[in-house]
């Protein structure tokens, strides 16, 4: 799971560093996905020391919850943008942050598929025991 935290945190650090160099005003907030990558991989360093990996990845994919929520509002904008409209303020933050949602709906599938496999192999390990 740290792995899939890491290919996760660097793929929100790529989203940034695009949209950053794509945009026109090359403003700072397009590299909140970037700096929202930094705290994934640290909780990717944190979540390889065993005792701490499932309160940590368990924090991980809720704040990738809080997240694909809180971006999702975006949708509507993106989407009128891409099916042509001009009428949208800022169509590439809109895609950005359809984007962070998307990916982070990504992670926590990944993840709850990582903790379910997890939690069958402990039952396994202890009624094998």
């Amino acid at each position: 799971m740290p792995i899939i935290t890491a290919i996760y945190a660097t793929a929100l650090l790529c989203l940034g560093l695009v949209f950053y160099f794509t945009s026109h005003t090359q403003s700072i907030t397009t590299l909140i996905p970037s700096f929202i990558a930094i705290l994934f991989y640290l909780f990717a360093a944190l979540a390889i020391r065993p005792k701490l990996r499932m309160h940590i990845m368990h924090l991980a994919v809720l704040f990738a919850l809080v997240l694909f929520v809180y971006f999702t509002q975006e949708y509507p904008a993106a989407i009128k943008y891409l099916a042509g409209s001009e009428d949208i303020d800022r169509p590439l933050a809109a895609i950005e942050k359809s984007l962070l949602s998307l990916f982070s709906a990504a992670y926590m599938v990944f993840a709850i598929r990582s903790f379910i496999q997890a939690r069958i192999a402990r039952k396994k390990q202890t009624n094998s025991a």
